[in-house]
């Protein structure tokens, strides 16, 4: 089955083929290089301009009263692993993945075992699950850029790569697959986990736990660092501070 995978394009950028940053060098005519994953990385081009290192200059059709730039957003090499980029109306392309293959450039194989627990509607591809988690490090993709399906946020990492952080029930390198919640096992510290309509599902918290998967506790009265909070909560790996109103800071402890 062939798995068409749609990237929409504006039209002052062009999209670019596979290679790896070294720096924005890399990328000519004020191009700026982007690493999707270790060994995958393109240049988004600017003001018409064109190619994989963003080289090739606009082209420019001249008629009687209106001059016009045209951008061919396919070029070779820009699908990978035999993949196919079709070009549609405007700055819109897919590459059609050859069979085994999906993606944005048809980059990621299939495994040859399908997941028991897929949407109905769409296969459902086993990939590395994506546990990235949103911190002070990671800055937002642009939005023409975001290639996270389901929600997921889409995120640089600090070598410059792009990451889906993916609500559950999604994984997948694209938030793509849909699990059932409580296949994933998620739920902590003793709680339960019942299924609700579809692929989600709720834990049922035992008493002193909250959250959604039952992670989150009251701070014990001895290790509290909060100043002047409402509520001190203890997650796995951090406290939280709900200050109250007129004090800010990870502690509560900036007087406003």
């Amino acid at each position: 089955m062939m798995i068409l995978i749609f990237f929409f394009l504006i039209w002052s950028f062009g999209l670019n083929s596979a290679f790896t940053c070294n720096d924005d060098s890399d990328c000519q005519n004020g191009g700026k290089c982007i690493q999707i994953s270790k060994d995958l990385a393109y240049c988004v081009c600017i003001n018409g301009f064109t190619g994989e290192k963003c080289n090739n200059a606009p082209q420019v059709t001249t008629t009687v009263s209106t001059t016009t730039a045209t951008n061919n957003i396919c070029f070779d090499k820009l699908c990978r692993n035999g993949g196919s980029c079709m070009q549609l109306s405007g700055n819109m392309a897919y590459c059609q993945c050859a069979q085994g293959y999906f993606g944005i450039f048809c980059e990621d194989k299939e495994s040859t075992t399908e997941s028991t627990s897929g949407t109905a509607n769409e296969t459902s591809i086993e990939t590395t699950t994506n546990t990235t988690t949103k911190s002070s490090q990671l800055e937002n993709c642009p939005s023409d850029l975001n290639i996270c399906r389901n929600n997921g946020i889409c995120y640089y990492t600090d070598a410059g790569s792009i990451t889906c952080n993916c609500p559950l029930p999604y994984n997948g390198t694209f938030c793509q697959i849909a699990n059932v919640f409580c296949d994933l096992n998620p739920c902590k510290n003793g709680a339960t986990c019942e299924q609700t309509e579809g692929v989600d599902g709720k834990c049922i918290c035992p008493p002193g736990y909250q959250g959604r998967t039952c992670n989150t506790k009251p701070c014990d009265a001895d290790q509290n660092p909060c100043k002047n909070a409402l509520t001190c909560l203890q997650t796995d790996d951090k406290t939280i501070c709900l200050c109250r109103p007129g004090y800010s800071g990870d502690f509560c402890e900036i007087s406003l």
